[in-house]
């Protein structure tokens, strides 16, 4: 978006389908308070380099330094707190090759390894 409310339509994010799943989505987005807009879902990047977790800047280019991604399943959820600390949901196994399934803390584009779910429930995918 613009800043009086029009709708940008040179913006937009390089996202392509995941091969697994042979569709592209994206399922979560949230921006932090320095502009980098995270994304969430199904896909990869052009690259291949990012698997359904990426973070762009502004202007919707990937952000190279951030190497962040999750494995085994897409990402459902994002959310970031007041600290910079991002929340990721979803139905993956891994966060950059760390064990976390379902729920992941990330901080400076590292896993918080000290932070995971503890939780005897079982989840589901509701449709």
């Amino acid at each position: 978006m613009n800043p009086d409310g029009s709708w940008d339509r040179g913006w937009h994010l390089d996202i392509q389908c995941d091969d697994a799943h042979k569709t592209g989505i994206i399922k979560a987005l949230v921006g932090d308070s320095a502009g980098n807009i995270y994304v969430g879902g199904g896909f990869v990047t052009p690259s291949g380099s990012r698997r359904n977790l990426a973070r762009f800047n502004a202007k919707g280019e990937l952000d190279t330094a951030w190497r962040v991604d999750a494995d085994g399943g897409p990402v459902e959820t994002l959310a970031i707190d007041d600290d910079g600390n991002l929340f990721v949901g979803g139905f993956f196994t891994q966060i950059s090759g760390v064990q976390r399934p379902y729920l992941a803390k990330v901080r400076d584009g590292k896993v918080v390894g000290e932070w995971s779910r503890e939780s005897p429930c079982q989840f589901r995918r509701w449709r």
